[in-house]
């Protein structure tokens, strides 16, 4: 009787910590088409840990979250086109405090694409947010 209830009690902490290191997938939040003149671009989609229909929702929750893009045109679309719609994305969509406070960042993501994106190309952008620990110093 003893030895039943110890088991039990093992397995349930061991249960509890294997459940602290297991983490679901990001679910499918949304998926969008980006055309020009009727022709399909690319195609995104949203990964986040939670649902929600709202942007600010899911930008004030500390969670990771995960933005894909397949281009889906058959001739591609240039580095340059494609960071150019990402800018007027960005403008359209922010407060100009907003976009003025992300200006480097803005430079930085247009220097990271080079050449053209070809069809069945993904661009993955992932946000993995920092657990921090409080920790006391003892000296």
């Amino acid at each position: 009787m003893r030895f039943s209830h110890l088991f039990r009690a093992s397995l349930g902490v061991l249960l509890v910590t294997m459940c602290q290191f297991v983490r679901a997938e990001p679910m499918l939040n949304g998926v969008g088409v980006h055309q020009e003149l009727g022709r399909e671009v690319f195609i995104g989609a949203l990964f986040s840990e939670s649902l929600s229909n709202d942007p600010g929702t899911l930008l004030r929750n500390s969670q990771p979250m995960r933005m894909e893009l397949k281009i889906v045109a058959p001739e591609g679309i240039t580095a340059r086109r494609f960071s150019r719609l990402w800018i007027e994305g960005l403008a359209v969509n922010s407060k100009a405090d907003e976009l003025m406070a992300q200006a480097d960042n803005t430079v930085l993501f247009d220097n990271m694409f080079k050449g053209r994106l070809l069809k069945d190309d993904h661009v993955v952008i992932a946000n993995t947010p920092v657990k921090v620990y409080p920790s006391r110093s003892t000296r």
